[in-house]
């Protein structure tokens, strides 16, 4: 055990669709361990994801002790403790506050056909000036439609709807309640009163009584951990609990974007970009995006996902990789001339419904293999051709951006050295990462400093928690000849896009007319 006085340190918990992350850090900003505990996803048919509520509960406390097993971590110099997660699943609760059944996870697309029936009765926009979010399957609303309509019994039973993070509250502390940014992907909220959408929940069937009440800020202290609460975990009693917040907002947190301005793209299965705001203004007339609360007093976040970034190098590891890890990969591609001597490759194994093309219907496919072509060439073409999107969505959330100022790039993609560099090389703008990349447990752990009063607001805990380790500077000549080699992707995405329009419905908006590609 350290000598260490107590109250040095400080916890933050991450509850993520795969795994629990867990992080202990300095009120100086030093990290002392991190531990992740994954958890399975659950298809039971294609299309479906789902997970076990008890499993988070499960995770938070392995996850945790893991870390107070590492060396150097003293469990009674913790200062504080916060949980965040995902934004998008409930748990439905019955009377003794049990779950009826697994959580819809919102990669699950199940829901879709009855979330258009209400988005046809309500109104698109009206929906979106609302909720500030975009309605699409996965998200809060969909999911309860879809179980009012196929598992009603479930439905009856149900007596109380919590997200992940406040189940576990819940099961730590017995309080059932929730923080002003958590809603904000359920498409039941009232963006400008940080309350519930009694219209919408009145539309859709659901008692406000079934719901938690969002009365709590991310960083106030609500209570403190119990001595059963405490045993369970392996902290002593005592410890002041943050309300917590949202992952991708946390994670922006982490990522030190608190000023207006500030943008931060967190990479992983998609790449999920943020823009610091002070207004609360929906996408209404484009929906390109989503505005929400972030974990910081007086911002928003205007928030656009790309899809199949990392699933699309996940696709190919797993279907041609040969055992290569993601680093093997990687570091194949970086003797590749970019442009990848001829190959592109459109990343849409998981669709591009969303930033920068908004296609329905779209697929993933490599152009222009020859004979000569190696593994090497392909990696590198997964890799541009995700980079080849960073323009266009850079143009989007954020048009005439000082291109001197930096993205700050976090999570899976961030340790990828060569691909960062690339990405740098194509925008030609500044790409920096973090020292500490878990930027979601990191937030969860500068708004417990701020709960036990470490830091007197978030802009002063980025100060002492948040340090960059690198500064990827784009290559001009390097970046001349992505310009050239974008212009040529540009040219195949346009031949091929008739072909994806024309195995789906046409999108609401057509985003690709006021294209610009720098």
């Amino acid at each position: 055990m350290s000598s260490r006085s107590a109250g040095d340190w400080l916890l933050g918990v991450d509850i993520g669709t795969g795994s629990v992350k867990a992080l202990a850090v300095t009120v100086d900003g030093r990290p002392l361990a991190s531990a992740c505990v994954e958890h399975q996803m659950h298809h039971e048919r294609p299309g479906w994801a789902e997970n076990d509520p008890d499993d988070w509960v499960r995770g938070v406390i392995d996850a945790i002790r893991l870390l107070l097993a590492a060396d150097g971590v003293d469990a009674a110099g913790v200062a504080g403790m916060c949980v965040v997660s995902q934004r998008d699943p409930w748990v439905l609760l019955d009377q003794a506050m049990r779950p009826l059944r697994a959580s819809i996870a919102w990669t699950d697309q199940r829901s879709e056909p009855d979330l258009a029936a209400f988005v046809e009765r309500m109104g698109r926009p009206w929906l979106i000036d609302r909720t500030g979010v975009l309605p699409i399957a996965g998200l809060g609303l969909p999911t309860l439609l879809w179980i009012q309509r196929h598992e009603p019994e479930v439905w009856s039973a149900t007596r109380r709807l919590l997200s992940p993070k406040d189940y576990v509250l819940y099961r730590l502390t017995g309080l059932a309640g929730t923080d002003v940014s958590t809603p904000a992907r359920s498409v039941m909220n009232d963006l400008r009163s940080d309350g519930w959408s009694a219209e919408i929940c009145s539309a859709a069937g659901i008692a406000l009584e079934l719901l938690p009440e969002p009365a709590w800020q991310p960083w106030q202290r609500v209570t403190e951990l119990n001595a059963d609460a405490a045993s369970l975990l392996g902290l002593p009693p005592g410890v002041p609990l943050a309300a917590g917040g949202g992952d991708d907002p946390s994670a922006t947190l982490g990522a030190g974007a608190v000023d207006v301005g500030d943008l931060c793209a967190g990479t992983g299965t998609s790449s999920d970009w943020r823009l610091v705001t002070d207004s609360a203004q929906p996408d209404t007339a484009l929906a390109r995006g989503d505005i929400a609360r972030h974990v910081v007093r007086d911002r928003y976040l205007f928030e656009v996902c790309i899809e199949s970034t990392g699933s699309s190098l996940k696709w190919f590891r797993d279907a041609f990789g040969g055992g290569a890890s993601y680093a093997q990969l990687v570091e194949e591609a970086r003797d590749v001339p970019p442009g990848a001597d001829g190959v592109a490759f459109l990343p849409f194994v998981d669709g591009a419904k969303r930033a920068p093309w908004y296609l329905d219907g779209a697929a993933g496919a490599f152009f222009g293999i020859v004979s000569g072509h190696t593994r090497s060439h392909l990696a590198r073409a997964i890799l541009e051709g995700v980079a080849f999107q960073y323009p266009p969505t850079l143009e989007l959330i954020s048009p005439g951006r000082d291109r001197e100022r930096p993205i700050t790039l976090v999570d899976g993609e961030s340790h990828a050295e060569v691909w960062n560099q690339i990405k740098a090389d194509v925008t030609g703008v500044p790409i920096r990462t973090t020292a500490i990349r878990e930027s979601a447990a990191l937030g969860a752990a500068i708004l417990a400093g701020q709960a036990a009063g470490a830091f007197a607001d978030a802009p002063a805990a980025v100060q002492r928690l948040v340090r960059f380790d690198r500064v990827y500077e784009p290559d001009p000549q390097r970046h001349a000849r992505y310009a050239e080699l974008r212009g040529r992707y540009q040219d195949t995405l346009d031949a091929v896009r008739p072909l994806f329009r024309a195995s789906a419905p046409a999108p609401a908006f057509d985003h690709n007319a006021t294209e610009d590609a720098p």
